[in-house]
């Protein structure tokens, strides 16, 4: 079996909400709308709860990439300050040099280690050609210090991404 064809672990956004695009990206003004990078940051689970602008001052900072498959995304317990979220393509999880899923568009690599200043907990390799943004480490710092209302909103979603792990896992009641 090849690693472009192990089936992916994860759980997309559609079949989360049932909504592949958050019903924000309706109301937003002509100018943010027409930015390709703010709409797909738009779509990524950990930056839903921002706001149009809040959006457009991540996708500021956002450096957009080509990769080759085989590229390194980063490496199990290596320092990496970046988050990198997935426009287009597959890369390979790995943990302990065993295969564990996969990532896709509208997914973040990275986003854990950016924000707990923590090494990397997987190794991640393109399986397929990607396109990508980096989001750099220090630049988003720099974001949420002047603008408060990104870390809230962030945290706001991922209290909710949380609750709904604990529902999925059987324990409403821890949620």
């Amino acid at each position: 079996m090849t690693r472009s064809t192990v089936p992916c672990r994860r759980v997309p956004h559609v079949l989360q909400t049932g909504d592949p695009w958050p019903s924000r990206l309706t109301r937003m003004n002509p100018e943010i709308e027409t930015d390709p990078k703010i709409r797909r940051l738009g779509e990524v689970e950990l930056f839903r709860g921002c706001s149009d602008h809040e959006l457009a001052e991540i996708a500021r900072i956002s450096q957009p990439r080509d990769l080759p498959p085989g590229t390194l995304l980063c490496r199990q317990g290596r320092p990496s300050p970046d988050c990198i979220v997935v426009v287009e393509g597959i890369a390979s999880v790995e943990v302990g040099g065993e295969l564990v899923g996969s990532v896709g568009p509208g997914e973040t690599i990275g986003e854990m280690a950016m924000l707990t200043r923590s090494l990397r907990s997987a190794t991640v390799t393109a399986s397929t050609p990607m396109k990508v943004y980096v989001i750099d480490g220090a630049r988003f710092e720099e974001v949420l210090r002047t603008r408060p209302e990104v870390p809230i909103a962030m945290l706001r979603r991922a209290a909710s991404m949380l609750q709904q792990v604990f529902v999925m896992a059987g324990r409403p009641e821890a949620a």
